[in-house]
């Protein structure tokens, strides 16, 4: 489980990746072959992953522990894997899911397991559609991705039931099973369709989810931001979470003091933007910040300059004081064969879009691809707190304020953040969308369940029909200018009584002798016998009538 900031969060996606690799016994040629599998894995993903701004934890791979006495088995197989922590925001959970997608269809040799507090999420899309059997008691380790496609392992029925497992399978039966089977284990299109359609607009909706924001904040913070604008979910997180403790940095302010401020231009994920923008906090005066009135055109840059100078501060003071580490990979050399062959990857898949080496653009590319580069490798090898990393880098950059008050001038317009406020017909466009979408999946016949609005239309009129005796008087109203036609709903208290029964779940006693046992419940199963008699009586009194 994903642990942050030294509490246990509840929202996190694990996934295991595992390449086709046959059992060797040298452990150093079979660390080499996963560390070259994960670089390939990473530089096909480069393009939407390098920029992409996390809510706590970035998407990563290790290392399978090759040299451990369990590492290559039956029941574990060798592979990359990692652990997520997405926290508020759900749509880094589908992202991940997204690339996983994508490098199975890449590398065709790859089965993947992802799962997330859940259990086996995927299959919650698609519910409306899942086979009898396949339910969260039977799920476990049968549900995987191969080759862009959800693969299911059917419970054998029989020894001879090929293509599928009895009980409980282990990871690697269920890895050996899809690759020997793949056909047999592939789950039906209507699965497929409801899985796939939860990341449908990727990668531009990473695009979509971003939101560019001014801020007035000192120039330490935007020296980081602009180094590694993925700080940004480090710093208001930090505040977000803010307690009794970190408010004592922020009325200090020794490392982001006020007086150093610049306008700069902010990148935000929509979730980091509309979290940060609702915190309320009024500084203390003697601070400095000055902030304008709420009305000022100007509040609102103030505002959240000043709160992610903050997020830093108490990052900075929470970092361990014996010794902060220097970042030595961040000093990765050019010729350093992984990042060489990682760099080659990159060129492959068209990373620096034809870019010229050695042109502007392909060096704003190269230093972004080295950064993300150095992070992944970092994350792999240490285990370093995130206020220890930012320490150490704000320790080891090199500004001049003078600099960044030059591109002031050249700043783009913020986004407006209108999409923050949800209007009642917003929200009712937004329902009508969900409910159109479940009605074509989850009904065979025209495409969707009963309209809703017809179905309540319908309920309001029954509702107002007369009744008698008889029954209820249903009026036809495509022939109400010319007559009434009048049908009588007749009532079967057997039938009645039955439907009761199954809806809430009775059992009938049969004899006195059950009805008066030791469960104390005797006094229900009288009532329930007055109820049929009653039932039994009106039917009766029905017939006669009728008769007459």
């Amino acid at each position: 489980m994903a642990t942050q900031g030294g509490r246990v969060s509840e929202e996190y996606v694990k996934y295991k990746i595992f390449p086709a690799f046959d059992v060797v016994y040298d452990t150093k040629k079979a660390k080499q072959y996963f560390e070259e599998c994960r670089d390939s894995y990473l530089a096909t993903l480069s393009n939407v992953l390098i920029d992409y701004i996390w809510q706590n934890e970035a998407f990563s791979l290790k290392t399978f522990d090759v040299g451990s006495s369990d590492s290559v088995s039956e029941l574990s197989p060798p592979c990359l894997h990692g652990c997520t922590n997405y926290g508020d925001n759900c749509e880094d959970e589908w992202f991940i899911v997204y690339l996983l997608f994508e490098i199975s269809k890449e590398f065709p040799d790859l089965i993947i397991q992802v799962q997330d507090e859940d259990g086996e999420f995927l299959l919650i899309e698609a519910a409306d559609f899942l086979p009898k059997w396949l339910n969260p008691e039977t799920a476990e380790n049968r549900v995987y991705i191969h080759q862009g496609e959800i693969h299911a392992i059917p419970i054998a029925k029989s020894i001879s039931d090929v293509g599928a497992l009895p009980g409980t399978p282990s990871v690697g039966q269920a890895v050996q099973t899809i690759r020997s089977y793949s056909c047999r284990t592939r789950m039906p299109v209507k699965i497929q369709r409801a899985v796939k359609k939860r990341i449908d607009g990727y990668p531009k909706k990473v695009r979509q989810s971003l939101h560019r924001g001014h801020c007035y904040l000192p120039v330490a913070a935007a020296a980081l931001l602009q180094h590694n604008p993925q700080l940004i979910s480090m710093a208001v997180q930090a505040f977000c979470q803010r307690d009794s403790i970190d408010m004592k940095a922020c009325k200090m302010m020794k490392h982001f003091p006020p007086e150093t401020r610049v306008m700069r231009e902010v990148i935000f994920s929509r979730c980091l933007y509309a979290q940060i923008i609702q915190q309320i906090y009024e500084p203390d005066p003697i601070v400095g910040w000055a902030i304008p009135p709420h009305n000022s055109h100007k509040f609102k840059p103030y505002d959240l300059g000043m709160k992610l100078a903050c997020g830093f501060e108490i990052l900075v003071a929470q970092a361990s004081t014996n010794g902060t580490r220097t970042d030595s990979m961040t000093q990765l050399e050019i010729n350093d064969v992984r990042w060489s062959q990682y760099l080659k990857s990159l060129k492959t898949k068209g990373y620096f879009q034809d870019e010229i080496e050695g042109s502007k653009i392909y060096n704003q590319l190269l230093s972004s691809a080295l950064k993300y580069y150095c992070r992944a490798v970092q994350n792999d090898c240490s285990s370093t707190r995130p206020a220890d990393e930012v320490l150490s880098m704000l320790n080891s950059l090199d500004y001049e304020i003078d600099d960044f008050k030059r591109q002031e001038k050249y700043l783009r317009p913020p986004d407006s953040d209108r999409w923050m406020k949800v209007s009642p017909e917003d929200l009712e466009e937004m329902l009508n969308k969900y409910v159109s979408t479940s009605e074509r999946a989850t009904n065979p016949v025209n495409g969707g369940v009963a309209n809703l609005e017809k179905v309540t239309k319908t309920m309001h009129e029954f509702m107002e029909q007369e009744s008698c005796y008889e029954g209820i008087e249903i009026t036809d109203h495509k022939t109400h200018n010319n007559n009434k036609k009048h049908s009588k709903v007749n009532f079967d208290a057997d039938v009645f009584a039955e439907s009761m029964q199954k809806i809430l779940d009775f059992s009938i006693p049969i004899d006195d002798s059950e009805s008066s046992s030791s469960s104390g419940m005797s006094g229900y199963a009288s009532e329930e016998d007055l109820f049929h008699k009653e039932m039994q009586k009106h039917s009766e009194c029905s017939r006669c009538t009728k008769s007459k």
